[in-house]
């Protein structure tokens, strides 16, 4: 929710989508958190994820500040 400039419950539903999304395809460096061993790779897939999920709001809202209200 940090990269949104406030909060709308548009923004709720691009987050979650857009973290779900995240965390089942595990891109890139979420897949590379998630093969960590332990405890420490359960965790580091979601926050992983939901930094990239926060820095593409971010760019979204930045470039296109009417598509989430």
């Amino acid at each position: 929710m940090l990269g949104l400039g406030r909060v709308s419950l548009y923004g709720l539903i691009a987050a979650f989508v857009l973290f779900r999304f995240f965390d089942i395809a595990k891109p890139g460096p979420v897949g590379w958190a998630d093969r960590k061993d332990g405890a420490i790779g359960v965790m580091a897939d979601d926050v992983v994820a939901g930094l990239i999920v926060a820095a593409t709001l971010f760019v979204i809202t930045i470039l296109f500040p009417n598509v989430i209200p």
